[in-house]
């Protein structure tokens, strides 16, 4: 399956991509953790929920724990830039981060992952067969790294492996992380970030609660 990372094209552009597992995200926030919680697809009203967030925990936020398939890519890199703007910490899910998720994920000013975060260029589907990568999503990640300080290299390593025909990621923790140089370390306890996630969950509609799993 694809996983996506959309580009919000500044042109009057369908952006499409296969759903992703998950539905749309959930914003929460768990004072224990001093963290907010974000679980789900990646959207473009994200942003504004995760401000929203924020400001109703009077600044008590020391980070950002995502457990995400990915999403819109351009709220993405936004809400990314949110993020190191106001120093806060990123915490990936061990097991679902993947795509838009992973480039918000390298927005923190500290990074913490257990398992394996994964990224790709960003497309948008063409046809039923085809798969674009748009130039202005190309630079829109170069320019979103290089602002953040990481090397050449894993921009340099999106263009290697991405292609219009391919659904591959690469991992960007693990042997990898080296040779991009991203500092990271393990999650602290990420069990308690994973109840944090499973009592949020008991507060949505059970629709939404049933998509989350």
């Amino acid at each position: 399956m694809f996983y996506r990372a959309c580009l919000a094209s500044s042109v009057a552009m369908a952006v499409v991509g296969l759903a992703l597992p998950g539905g749309a995200a959930t914003i929460s926030y768990d004072a224990d953790l001093r963290a907010i919680l974000l679980d789900g697809s990646i959207e473009r009203a994200d942003l504004a929920k995760i401000r929203d967030a924020f400001d109703a925990a009077k600044g008590a936020v020391d980070g950002l724990y995502l457990h995400s398939p990915g999403g819109d890519f351009m709220t993405a890199i936004e809400a990314g830039r949110w993020v190191r703007d106001h120093h806060l910490a990123t915490y990936a899910s061990g097991t679902l981060c993947f795509s838009a998720c992973a480039f918000l994920w390298l927005g923190g000013s500290r990074l913490y992952a257990n398992g394996v975060v994964s990224l790709h260029m960003p497309f948008y589907r063409t046809s039923m067969v085809t798969v674009a990568i748009p130039d202005e999503g190309v630079a829109a990640a170069a320019w979103y790294l290089a602002t953040l300080g990481y090397d050449r290299a894993l921009m340099d390593a999106m263009l290697v492996v991405s292609s219009t025909e391919s659904n591959e990621m690469f991992p960007i923790t693990g042997p990898n992380t080296a040779l991009f140089h991203i500092q990271y370390a393990p999650l602290p306890d990420e069990g308690l970030y994973k109840e944090a996630l499973k009592g949020a969950r008991v507060h949505k509609p059970p629709e939404a609660a049933a998509d989350a799993q």
